[in-house]
């Protein structure tokens, strides 16, 4: 799934039930491209980690990749640095 923008308190819901709309429908492993994402609030953040928990509670995985530096720095902030793939 690709997103991109200001991931904000307007967007953010819609973001969340998407991807808990996913979950429950049965999706095991989740790749969020970010790379026209231009920053991330702490709703935002904070949607992603329940996803991650609800995932990994399962053996699933949600992972993001192509995330700017910003983004990347605001997940590691806030313990959710895991996320990251880092295409070398």
């Amino acid at each position: 799934m690709s997103l991109s923008g200001e991931i904000r308190l307007r967007s953010v819901r819609g973001l969340a039930e998407t991807l808990e709309d996913m979950v429950a429908a049965g999706t095991d492993w989740l790749v969020l491209d970010m790379a026209r994402v231009d920053s991330l609030d702490p709703g935002a953040l904070r949607a992603l980690a329940v996803v991650a928990h609800e995932l990994e509670s399962r053996g699933g995985r949600l992972q993001v990749r192509h995330s700017r530096d910003m983004t990347g720095r605001s997940l590691e902030m806030v313990g959710l640095g895991r996320l990251l793939m880092h295409d070398d």
